[in-house]
């Protein structure tokens, strides 16, 4: 808690100014802002033909600019729609937007992705005088069942990836005439989850579902997501504690052939004794994890 609290006094430190040390301020009508985005280290699509994370050219951003961090958090620009106008399958991309509008130094950038028209920004607790508070950044966004699109299919999983940028506060260094580019840095999450299923049977089967079941309910690997804005990370709110994945068109699984399957769900640390059932068309098989298994974001 107490790193979390310094975190947070040193963002807010950074993008407020004070009367003796802040350079004068800039300030840029009609501004034209485009974002520099590089890839980290977690995929926006999983493909196993693929060493790193790419863009893709398809992928959409939202972007809020943020002021007055020091006095309480105000938006003047809410859930902006940015379209990525770089190469596909590239590790940095470039994003832009229709929208000019005006922009300071100190003001601060926020972003997401994918880019959801539901987004809707809410103010979680309240600053005091004495602490900083973080704010949450919320959207409807639930991990609730996975769906598999065919038999080892990675579609869904580029889909529902979710990456928050790191609030990035306007400098002179961005501003060139009318043209302000802020350069974002991604975090990952969630955690991606490959299962394979190894058929031993005498004769080809069906996957039809895979579902993980915590052995603590507390432990929330599904649930509406609250994204924090100022120290960017992810909490599950009305969490739960199991997670499904369901298949579509899928296709029969051959002997000593292997299924492969896909899911989504919140980075924790999943509790011995966990249950992880997969249902195929020659019955349902279930095992029971013998340890703690870490569900690492990226």
């Amino acid at each position: 808690m107490k790193k979390f609290y310094m975190m947070c006094v040193a963002l807010l430190c950074a993008a407020g100014c004070t009367k003796n040390d802040a350079p004068r301020s800039i300030t840029v009508e009609g501004a034209s802002v485009e974002i520099t985005a590089t890839m980290p280290t977690a995929r926006t699509a999983y493909e196993e033909s693929l060493t790193q994370a790419y863009w893709n050219a398809s992928d959409r951003l939202g972007v809020y600019v943020c002021r007055n961090f020091s006095d309480g958090y105000a938006s003047t620009i809410e859930n902006l729609l940015y379209k990525n106008e770089g190469a596909d399958l590239t590790n940095k991309a470039r994003f832009t937007s229709t929208a000019s509008f005006n922009v300071k130094t100190g003001d601060v950038f926020v972003g997401y992705y994918p880019y959801s028209e539901e987004q809707k920004v809410e103010i979680d607790g309240s600053l005091e005088s004495s602490r900083a508070i973080a704010y949450s950044l919320c959207r409807p966004f639930t991990l609730g069942t996975q769906v598999q699109q065919g038999n080892a299919s990675t579609a869904h999983v580029g889909a529902n990836d979710f990456l928050i940028a790191t609030p990035t506060a306007i400098t002179a260094q961005m501003i060139e005439g009318t043209r302000v580019t802020v350069p974002f840095s991604f975090t990952h999450a969630f955690a991606g989850i490959k299962f394979n299923v190894a058929n031993k049977y005498a004769r080809a089967f069906t996957v039809k579902s895979i579902t993980i079941e915590s052995a603590d309910e507390t432990v929330a690997l599904t649930g509406d997501v609250a994204i924090d804005i100022v120290n960017p990370a992810v909490k599950i709110v009305k969490g739960m504690p199991s997670a499904a994945l369901t298949v579509e068109k899928a296709t029969k699984t051959a002997v000593d052939g292997t299924f492969t399957g896909y899911m989504l769900v919140n980075a924790t640390t999943l509790p011995a004794a966990s249950v992880i059932t997969v249902e195929t068309s020659l019955g349902r098989f279930q095992m029971q994890t013998t340890a703690a298994i870490d569900f690492i974001r990226g």
